[in-house]
């Protein structure tokens, strides 16, 4: 069966498709936004907890005999704290570094301790001033609550810092605890636990793209092969192109082209008992009807509502009575079933029309085919005529 091209106007469908993309766009940076946020927060609740645990497992007492300047090397309080600062660090990869902080009354942030072999590179002796504390830090003394800080920066690099605050019984603050994390690794974490859900999140929002794009063009390509969305058949306008085509045609090899009119009997008293639904699934079953009953050479479509018209290359009149009537059989012997009501049987009235050798207007044989139609809607309906001039 030959299609002939339909021109769509893509205006609407693009600008259409430019806001579905636009909205994915925002709902999806929305989504990982509020992940990636909630994954990072969760970290470093996680990274404190972690901390804390450290802290309270320190002893006190130790902790209080320490001075914070060189004289601790030689104490055995600063030997046990170190070591078991020591053995912390090295058993957890993700620590970079971890140490006791104090504050001199003059607001100066100074070392206690730390988990680095001493005189390594990062060894910070007890007494070292730390002078690229941060706000951060100092804060954290200020307030005296436990914090996770960064990114920040010092001699040491770019860490996330765990602070946690190690107070006596009367509340005061004896040292602060700092956990640091390369922040490289920590945004790494940050970023292997963001990939299942925005993983999850991506894969779900292109496959309702790719849905949505199929279903675009599905509709386009109906509408470019000419075909109606409801009943699957020619449109009118695709209909009316391959009859000018094949009323051309047939002229010039001195064939005779019929048409058939159809239209459905009572069709409107059907969408007022039953509902557009019910009228929408009569039209479906009707034109499936109508394309399995046909030849292979005839052409169907749908022209107005519930209005039909068949095509019907090199059948002169008689012959086209025959399908008609043919039709009109099938089509009375359909049960049509919808949710719970009762099958009903519809009829069709015909209008059958034959063009004449030197006739090439199309529009005149539909005409004379409606003529035919209205016969046989006022005669009673369910039946076939043909045009007599």
């Amino acid at each position: 069966m030959a299609l002939t091209e339909t021109k769509i106007n893509y205006k609407y469908s693009r600008l259409w498709l430019w806001t579905i993309l636009i909205a994915i766009i925002c709902v999806t940076s929305g989504i990982l936004y509020t992940v990636s946020k909630n994954v990072n927060e969760h970290l470093r609740l996680n990274f404190l907890n972690q901390a804390s645990l450290v802290a309270n497992g320190l002893n006190l007492d130790r902790l209080k005999k320490l001075r914070g300047n060189k004289t601790d090397l030689k104490s055995l309080d600063y030997a046990r704290v170190k070591s078991q600062l020591t053995d912390i660090r090295l058993s957890n990869n993700e620590i970079r570094f971890l140490y006791l902080l104090g504050q001199k009354p003059d607001g100066q942030v100074f070392f206690f301790s730390d988990a680095q072999k001493p005189g390594s590179k990062n060894y910070a002796p007890p007494g070292l001033i730390y002078k690229e504390i941060s706000k951060e830090y100092l804060s954290a003394f200020k307030t005296g609550k436990a914090t996770v800080t960064g990114e920040v920066e010092d001699r040491w690099g770019k860490v996330v810092t765990a602070l946690v605050p190690i107070k006596d019984k009367k509340n005061k603050l004896i040292a602060m605890l700092g956990m640091d994390m390369k922040s490289i690794d920590f945004y790494s974490l940050v970023i292997t636990r963001n990939l299942l859900p925005s993983g999850l999140t991506l894969l779900t929002i292109i496959l309702f793209l790719i849905l949505i794009l199929y279903v675009r063009k599905t509709r386009n390509l109906k509408q470019l092969l000419g075909i109606d969305p409801l009943t699957a058949l020619f449109n009118r306008k695709n209909i009316l192109e391959t009859a000018d085509a094949e009323i051309n045609r047939l002229t010039e090899s001195g064939q005779s082209l019929s048409t058939i009119a159809i239209d459905i009997d009572n069709f409107k008293s059907i969408n007022d008992c039953y509902g557009h639904r019910y009228g929408d699934i009569v039209l479906q079953e009707i034109s499936s009807c109508l394309k399995n009953t046909i030849r292979k050479t005839d052409f169907v479509g749908r022209i107005g509502g519930e209005e039909f018209m068949v095509l019907l290359p090199d059948t002169d009149k008689n012959l086209a009575i025959d399908v008609a009537e043919k039709l009109r059989c099938a089509i009375e012997s359909l049960e049509i079933n919808c949710c719970s009501l009762n099958p009903i049987h519809i009829s069709a009235s015909f209008g059958v029309s034959e063009n004449w050798k030197d006739n090439t207007d199309f529009s005149e044989l539909l005409a004379q085919a409606d003529q035919a139609l209205y016969v046989s809607k006022n005669e009673g309906r369910n039946q076939v005529n043909a045009y007599r001039s």
